[in-house]
């Protein structure tokens, strides 16, 4: 159990023990700070997505550090551990389906493992319900949270579509990955810093950039946000759209070289940027 506890103390600030059907879940939190808005010209991204890829990294380090010690350990991967942060870290659960905790707001990341050895387990802590002040449903672009929380017509769900309608096209902005506006307006989030966004990053998210189509760019955002989010297709799809919704005819060069494209979607998100930036 020692050496356990030692591997665990290395990597993580503090953790929970759940008892499992086999051993234990250990499951903790990684705190970050959100960025500050971009000018239009810059595409949009939550920092949730980089600080959920290092805690994806942190838990493959980990796993591989406890098995190489011997201790039989892998990523938990069922769908419960916001009830499983709920029940047993005392967080305060949203409108918005998102926990918040005292210090951090709603800004970190929960994460956890799967330890086939007992080890005692952490005393339960319910959390408590929202403020219900309605801020989150009345700011939210798409009514999301007007009956409950509705995943289908969250922008963050919308988002993995390969096309968008025309209201939820405008209603995206410049954002290409997460949105945090029902977070932004949570009175819970008011102590919570705004960091800028890094230069480096700034500089590949940048319409034009994107618009430029280099393998390098989406090796280089794999860096930060993983190789799902970093797919061509979804960075160029939502590129495109973030490019029509700033009315700037300047793009409109870069947008025509895509109306021929390889791929259908693309070929459709360019062709309503197209002709939405040529009709202003």
């Amino acid at each position: 159990m020692e050496e356990i506890l030692k591997i665990l103390d290395k990597h993580l600030k503090k953790y929970y023990t759940i008892q499992n059907f086999n051993g234990v879940v250990i499951l903790f939190t990684e705190d970050f700070l959100p960025f500050k808005d971009t000018q239009k010209d810059i595409c949009r991204i939550s920092s949730y997505y980089l600080a959920s890829h290092l805690t994806y990294l942190k838990i493959q380090k980990l796993v591989k550090e406890l098995n190489d010690n011997g201790i039989s350990a892998k990523k938990y991967d069922k769908s419960d551990l916001k009830q499983l942060a709920f029940q047993y870290c005392n967080l305060t659960r949203g409108k918005n389906n998102l926990l918040f905790d005292k210090k951090f707001g709603s800004y970190f990341v929960i994460g956890a493992i799967e330890i086939f050895k007992d080890l005692p387990p952490s005393k339960l802590s319910m959390g408590k319900e929202c403020l219900n002040c309605g801020q989150c449903i009345k700011k939210c672009p798409t009514g999301a949270l007007n009956d409950g929380f509705c995943r289908d017509i969250c922008l963050r769900e919308i988002m993995n579509k390969k096309t968008f309608d025309v209201l939820y096209s405008e209603k995206l902005s410049n954002n290409i990955l997460g949105c945090e506006i029902c977070q932004s307006v949570c009175p819970l989030n008011d102590k919570v810093e705004r960091v800028e966004i890094k230069r480096g990053l700034k500089e590949l998210l940048s319409i034009s950039n994107i618009l430029k189509d280099k393998s390098q760019t989406y090796k280089e955002l794999e860096k930060y946000i993983g190789k799902n989010y970093s797919r061509r297709t979804r960075i160029l799809n939502l590129a495109l759209n973030s490019a029509k919704n700033t009315k700037d005819k300047s793009y409109l060069p870069q947008i025509f070289k895509f109306l021929n494209d390889e791929c259908e979607h693309i070929r459709l998100n360019a062709k309503l940027a197209y002709e939405f930036l040529s009709g202003i």
